[in-house]
């Protein structure tokens, strides 16, 4: 796995947060403060701000690191400084353990944020010391307590940076800076080892009050973001409970609409089906109509055409005097013959206006009919106009379903996002909380290590080999406080 590059310049100039970035300048600053002489080295410069800082200064600075993008990065820095700053700095990609610097010394050596990930610290600062100069400080910063940075093999406390003390490698001094313990060896043979003293246990004390209120305060805002995101769960089911009975409302005015959509279209097909049986009774009517019209129209012309020839009325008639008697019974016959087609006449003007009555009445029939016919064109237009108006409340209703959907959708996926940050909160809870037990386990066995010398301390001072030794001891902290001053 690639190791993540360490953002130590962007971080420095804000690009992660105000917060971090004082956290960043502070231990910068400090460590730039105690690199002393002209010549340093800057061992994991990472993008290489400490290193430009100090060759703004006017120092002689090479910066060295494992990662490429860091040197790239810190070029690019680099070149946008001015011409002397250039000139001063200088960075290179190497591996610290392995790099060949000749007969080069150094008066400062910087180890920044680089022992916690090395399993071998001792190791480390042997080779830093091989390129001291006499008197040369190797400026050391580690994260103090529990860190679960990507990387980090070893945890720093006040202890652990005590015990890198060795022969002419000794703690001048000791900084707890925010969230870092930063300390400066010093190569000196005559300084003797920094020892857990009241004032050193006074620093230590603040540093773990610092962390345990810092520890408290994250976990009351995390019990607090908790609460806020209990409350917003609780209120986004109520918002999709109200959601989901106004897609059960929704649901019903779409099954209605579904309903009465379907009785539309049966009515429609009904009215399409009364209507051919309409055209079809009309025209079945009109031709018997006519059929009717022909019959008797032929029945009555073949009556007049008779008439034309029937003799004058019988009592107009006058039978002469010299008529035979068969003439006289012709004539008898051709009156009879009258009187029956007078009758006949008569019949067929009753039937014909008989007829006329019927056609009448069929024609007040048809015209009904197409009343009617015409009323349920206009229902129909109606009907269609209504269907036309369900169905666009139907795409509407469909429109607003999908937009209820995808709005469903996103409560439900915010919610699970909020479900997720509470556990990992609650994680961090307890990450925290264990933490928070191991410096107090940390810091009861520093207490009870500083009884101890405390007790060796009286039962030195009570005895006459213990003045002497600590006579002498102040005598040496006497001498070394004149040469500093």
């Amino acid at each position: 796995m690639k190791k993540p590059l360490d953002r130590v310049t962007e971080a420095y100039y804000g690009d992660m947060g105000i917060e971090f970035a004082n956290e960043v300048r502070n231990r910068i600053h400090w460590i730039c403060a105690h690199a002393e002489g002209e010549s340093i080295l800057d061992v994991g410069c990472s993008q290489g701000i400490a290193s430009i800082i100090l060759g703004r200064e006017g120092k002689h600075v090479l910066g060295i690191d494992l990662l490429d993008e860091a040197i790239e990065f810190a070029n690019q820095s680099l070149d946008r400084e001015d011409k002397s700053t250039k000139n001063n700095v200088k960075f290179e990609v190497a591996n610290f353990m392995n790099y060949d610097f000749g007969n080069q010394q150094f008066d400062s050596i910087i180890i920044g944020e680089v022992l916690a990930n090395i399993t071998d610290p001792k190791r480390f600062l042997n080779k830093a010391k091989t390129l001291l100069v006499e008197g040369g400080s190797i400026i050391v910063t580690v994260p103090f307590g529990v860190n679960d940075y990507f990387g980090h093999k070893k945890i720093y406390y006040l202890s652990d940076l005590l015990e890198l003390q060795k022969e002419s490698l000794v703690i001048d001094e000791l900084e707890f800076i925010e969230k870092s313990v930063g300390v400066v060896f010093k190569n000196n043979v005559e300084s003797a080892p920094l020892l857990l003293d009241e004032h050193l246990t006074e620093k230590l004390e603040f540093m773990f009050y610092t962390k345990e209120r810092k520890l408290i305060t994250d976990i009351q805002t995390k019990h607090k973001v908790i609460e806020n995101s209990e409350e917003n769960v609780q209120s986004l089911k109520k918002e999709i409970n109200k959601d989901d009975s106004e897609n059960n409302e929704y649901r019903k005015n779409y099954s209605e609409l579904e309903d009465f959509k379907n009785t539309v279209l049966a009515k429609e097909e009904q009215i399409i089906q009364q209507n051919k049986n309409l055209i079809q009774e009309n025209m079945e009517i009109k031709q018997l109509l006519n059929e009717r019209l022909n019959k008797i129209q032929s029945f009555y012309t073949s009556k007049e055409n008779q008439s034309n020839f029937e003799p004058q009325n019988e009592q107009t008639i006058k039978p002469e005097q010299n008529m035979t008697q068969s003439e006289l019974a012709d004539l008898i016959n051709v009156g009879n013959m009258a009187k029956i087609s007078k009758k006949e006449k008569v019949q067929v003007q009753s039937e014909l206006l008989q007829a006329y009555e019927k056609e009448e009445k069929l024609l007040n029939k048809i015209i009904d009919l197409q009343n009617e016919l015409e009323s349920l064109k206009n229902n129909t237009n109606n009907t269609l106009e209504e269907n036309k108006t369900l169905k666009a409340n139907l795409n509407k209703y469909q429109g607003e379903k999908e937009t209820l959907k995808a709005k469903n959708e996103e409560l439900l996926n915010h919610i699970k996002l909020i479900e997720s940050q509470i556990i990992v909160d609650k994680k961090e809870k307890i990450n925290v909380q264990g933490h928070l037990f191991e410096a107090y386990e940390k810091e009861e066995r520093l207490l009870k290590s500083y009884q101890k010398l405390l007790n060796k301390y009286n039962a030195l001072s009570n005895s006459k080999l213990g003045k002497v030794t600590l006579a002498y001891w102040r005598k040496r902290a006497g001498k070394k406080t004149v040469r500093k001053g």
